[in-house]
């Protein structure tokens, strides 16, 4: 037999409800006239104080929209949003990381707090030191731009008071809940609106205000006062509550069937305490419709109340009904009687349930220990039963989690030890690669000047074979030098580059085309170029890339005169830079391997080089955090492209 199903028999045995019954009636057509009555007017108490609080946060939302749309607000976020690269959240985190570490004390966050707009902030919130607090403003990023105090953190994004207005644009905004704000030294609300440029959301700002006008519009009531007025959000939790010291969270109501929209008033608990409450909803509709309805705070069908306050007029039940509290003892002494039969026939049921219970009690006390083995194992069929079969289940699953736990931290440790051998690899590779190119040049030497020398003195005199061989072995031993030339330089495209600065690369082209003077005039090649940007790289290294491709171009040319253009082109947070020619060109499958180390396409009697440069190139891009590739055919002509970042990297 069900708990329930035994519950009630007890109830229905020792007559309470008849004995009850018409007592109640009687008690609570008293309760409902008086609670009518008061709730009512508490509802037209709060209906008043929620207007007024609209039309206070009506003019706060003024003064934060008027600072928001400040030209220089506008103009400190466009240079701000401007000034990032083509990965503008790997800098922004850096950042934040330091800034987190060192708890706001970093040379960023020592500029950001002496920048003219913090400046502008702190005397505009010295002006007003009645009223605002604290001050923030970030980028569409949700990097802090300017602040009137030291932050704990500087990547604002994941706050609530940024994403919604971002979300919502131009008819965005959010108010907090009361906090506490150290600049004032006082409870505030804050409110952040976006900063539009245009029709483009490029920041949010956010005030905090003193909620002292809030607390003078709560606090104000009549001579015949015998209420408490506080404000709550909508789902009960207290916002301000004057009687509380302005901080104390209070209990929320409970089982109260509050309207989201509109005024009205209704009966509930708070705590251990039934009370009655007149609300009315502190309401700021906005024109526009809200896109995304429920996905922030506030949102209810087409229409935007923005800090989902509630006004709470409430009296304890007790004092409103304190005529028929009366009545109610007498009904309490005739029912005692009956309460206490009642109390002993529960009492044998409850011996009846209690064993099963302590059962359980002891198995799920085992199971929170780590016994995970443990069964509780009762049969019963009642609530109790399906209760511990269902611990039964639990812990068996938990057994199946923690395994699965224990190898997945397993296989994560192995993984992070495979990258730090990994990591230490490719260090000991590169610095591998240097020694090696940079220690084999002294024998080649050697062996060069001695095959040289052995071709000098006894060229003719040894068989025509024997010149042959004496000529291959020259050149190998040349290639070979040449072939370690280029590795050393390729290695040394990381470890040895210079810092990058801000140049005209049509300077860079410049530098090329002298370097490559003697080849030009020779191949009487035309070199077109357009207009070019100015850049952050390292000067020699991109010199050396662009006087590598014009070589190319120049070297594998075609029957027709030789032509070559440099052009670029923004796309988006980079700059495209091209160099064509209207040569041999590379065949479609060919073209995925001349950027490899050694790749060759044609013979060295064809083409004299070592298959190196176009590598090089590569690595030099990669270094400049950008990228390059071709556009090819044979016999039509190669088009390199490669990027480079727009800004400071």
């Amino acid at each position: 037999m069900r708990i329930a199903t035994r519950f009630m028999l007890i109830l229905l045995a020792t007559a309470l409800i008849p004995v009850l019954l018409v007592a109640w009636i009687s008690v609570e057509r008293a309760k409902t006239s008086i609670i009518r009555v008061v709730g009512e007017h508490f509802s037209e108490i709060a209906d008043t104080k929620a207007d007024a609080l609209a039309l206070l946060l009506q003019e706060r939302i003024r003064e934060t929209r008027r600072l928001a749309s400040h030209d220089s607000v506008i103009e400190a976020l466009r240079t701000a949003n401007a000034a990032y690269g083509p990965q503008p959240m790997e800098r922004i985190e850096a950042i934040d990381r330091a800034w987190v570490e060192q708890q706001g004390r970093t040379a960023v966050a020592e500029r950001l707090l002496a920048a003219p707009l913090s400046l502008q902030f702190k005397h505009y919130q010295k002006q007003e030191v009645a009223q605002i607090g604290e001050i923030f403003l970030t980028d569409r990023y949700g990097a802090t731009q300017a602040t009137t105090k030291r932050l704990s953190d500087y990547y604002q994004a994941d706050e609530d008071w940024w994403s919604i207005p971002v979300k919502q644009g131009r008819n965005g905004l959010f108010i907090d809940d009361r906090g506490m704000d150290e600049s004032l030294n006082a409870l505030a609300v804050g409110i952040s609106l976006p900063v539009m440029d245009g029709e483009t959301v490029i920041g949010v700002l956010k005030i905090n205000y003193r909620i002292d006008k809030i607390l003078d519009i709560l606090t104000a009531k009549d001579h015949q006062a015998r209420y408490l007025v506080s404000l709550h959000r909508a789902g009960g939790e207290v916002v301000v509550d004057p009687m509380a010291d302005q901080g104390a969270v209070a209990p929320p109501l409970t089982d109260v069937p509050i309207r989201v929209e509109g005024r009205g008033w209704v009966t509930g608990t708070r705590g251990d305490r039934a009370v009655i409450v007149g609300y009315s909803r502190v309401a700021i509709p906005i024109h526009s419709r809200i896109s995304l309805p429920g996905a922030v705070k506030g949102v209810s069908g087409e229409r935007w109340e923005p800090a989902s306050w509630f006004v709470y007029v409430e009296q304890p039940r007790e004092k409103a009904l304190a005529e028929v509290v009366l009545f109610q003892r007498l009904t309490l002494i005739v029912a005692l009687f009956t309460i206490f039969i009642a109390a002993v026939i529960a009492l044998a049921v409850a011996r009846s349930i209690s064993k099963p219970i302590q059962r359980l009690k002891e198995g799920t006390e085992r199971i929170a220990a780590g016994d995970l083995d443990h069964r509780v194992g009762t049969w019963a069929t009642d609530e109790i039963g399906d209760l511990s079969r269902a611990f039964d289940a639990m812990s068996q699953r938990l057994q199946h989690v923690m395994a699965s736990r224990t190898a997945l931290q397993q296989e994560v440790a192995a993984r992070r030890e495979l990258e730090r051998r990994l990591a230490l690899s490719n260090r000991e590779l590169q610095e591998f690669a240097y020694v090696i190119s940079h220690d084999l040049q002294e024998p080649l030497r050697m062996i060069t000047s001695y095959l040289k020398l052995i071709e000098k003195r006894y060229q003719g005199a040894l068989d025509v074979d024997a010149d042959e061989f004496i000529d291959f072995a020259v050149d190998g031993a040349e290639r070979m030098s040449t072939m370690i030339d280029g590795l050393l330089q390729y290695s040394r495209v990381e470890t040895q580059g210079a810092p990058f600065q801000s140049m005209e690369l049509s300077s860079a082209v410049s530098n090329a085309l002298a370097n490559l003077k003697v080849q030009i005039d020779e191949s009487g090649a035309a070199i077109e170029i357009g207009a070019l940007p100015r850049v952050m790289v390292d000067p020699m290294q991109i010199t050396r890339l662009l006087q590598n491709l014009l070589s190319n171009a120049i070297k594998f040319h075609g029957s027709e005169p030789i032509k070559v253009s440099i052009n670029a082109e923004r796309q988006g947070s980079e700059w495209v830079i091209s160099v064509k020619d209207n040569g041999i060109g590379i065949s479609v499958e060919d073209s995925s391997r001349v950027f490899v180390v050694f790749q060759r396409l044609h013979t060295h009697q064809e083409y004299p080089g070592t298959g190196i440069g176009l590598a090089v190139c590569k690595r030099i891009v990669e270094r400049h955090g950008g990228r390059i590739w071709l556009k090819s055919a044979a016999e039509e002509g190669s088009e390199f492209l490669f990027t480079l970042p727009i800004g400071e990297k």
